[in-house]
């Protein structure tokens, strides 16, 4: 007879390492390596994968996890200032200076950390400053996002660009700000309207205004009044008539259409912006209704009328951006694993003229 079939024993070894398998961790994105950095006498363990891209730290990360990483040319408060930047201790944003934040960004140039030029260049745009030195700094450092921040500035002002401040950026760059600045207001007042918290008021260059006979108007303007605005205007002020001067500002005052950067160089810069002034005091004349909150709140993405109305500024800007980074970076000074370490690169001169909001 045959024998009963037995169980055969299992392998003891290939289950333990089925098991082990099984058993082992597999490592999250949140599994983070870290490393140890020795500044001067103060040392600090930090996660590596800000530093993992960077050309000066790849290879000091490479000469092991337990290895300590020791920096030269460097005091330990600026590499702490660095590692504030880059690993926030706390849930709020950290209090930087713009000297601070500009040192980040000298330092994240020389050691190709862009992580931390990233995190500088969004702690800048958080500090109170005029959007013309925020403009300076962009157009100092070529850097997309700085300039972003300036034109929404302008945007949110309730004034228009002075002509001081056109002196300085350029009058046709102080042109495109004024009709972005009227393409938010007008959103601004359509938002407001369409909730039912305003209406519109009577405008204050009302033409009911203009109170003459038509025989009168006839024999004193023809057929001029036909002419497109700015040549009444020019017209008007070429032969002194005040009426048809008061038309045609009136009309370039209330048309929908912005004024353009050809009809503002026939117009003249003193006319062009009191004429900008003149339109968005036209567009905030309305009256708040009964039982209406104080504080009309109403949300405009300045950022989206930024890109729209700034295309070519902000790609040219990107694009000198990236050779600016690329320059830098290929003609910083080399540093060895057992040399210098941190050499200083100049920083760009800039001097800020308005210093406020």
């Amino acid at each position: 007879m045959d024998e009963p079939l037995r169980p055969q024993p299992l392998d003891s070894n290939a289950n333990a390492t089925d098991d082990s398998v099984a058993s082992r961790p597999i490592k999250d994105r949140y599994y983070l390596d870290l490393v140890t950095f020795l500044v001067e006498d103060r040392s600090s363990r930090v996660p590596k994968y800000h530093f993992e891209s960077s050309e000066f730290f790849v290879p000091l990360l490479q000469e092991g996890d337990e290895s300590v990483v020791t920096l030269e040319g460097i005091t330990k408060d600026e590499f702490t200032l660095l590692l504030k930047v880059l690993f926030p201790r706390d849930l709020e944003i950290p209090r930087l200076s713009l000297k601070d934040c500009l040192f980040v960004m000298n330092l994240a140039t020389k050691w190709n950390l862009s992580s931390a030029w990233a995190c500088a260049i969004h702690y800048i745009t958080l500090i109170r400053m005029h959007p013309l030195d925020m403009l300076e700094l962009a157009q100092t450092y070529s850097e997309v996002e700085l300039l972003r921040a300036a034109f929404v500035r302008m945007l949110r002002r309730t004034w228009i660009v002075s002509p001081d401040e056109a002196n300085i950026i350029g009058f046709d760059l102080a042109i495109k700000v004024c009709r972005a600045q009227e393409q938010a207001v007008r959103i601004i007042r359509k938002t407001l309207e369409a909730r039912n918290l305003v209406c519109v008021a009577a405008s204050p260059f009302e033409k009911s205004g203009i109170v003459m006979e038509d025989s009168f108007w006839n024999e004193l303007v023809g057929g001029v009044v036909s002419v497109d605005p700015i040549e009444r205007l020019i017209l008007a002020r070429t032969y002194g008539v005040h009426e048809l001067l008061k038309s045609a500002l009136v009309d370039l005052i209330e048309r929908p259409k912005s004024i353009s950067l050809e009809e503002s160089k026939r117009l003249g810069r003193e006319t062009t912006f009191k004429l900008w002034h003149a339109r968005l005091r036209y567009l905030f004349s309305f009256h708040r209704l009964p039982d209406t909150p104080y504080y009309l709140d109403c949300d405009i993405d300045y950022a989206a009328i930024v890109d729209e109305v700034f295309r070519d500024e902000l790609e040219a800007m990107e694009v000198q951006g990236r050779k600016f980074r690329q320059i830098s970076t290929t003609t910083k000074a080399s540093v060895n694993s057992d040399a210098e370490g941190v050499k200083e690169r100049a920083t760009p001169s800039i001097n800020l003229v308005f210093h406020g909001c």
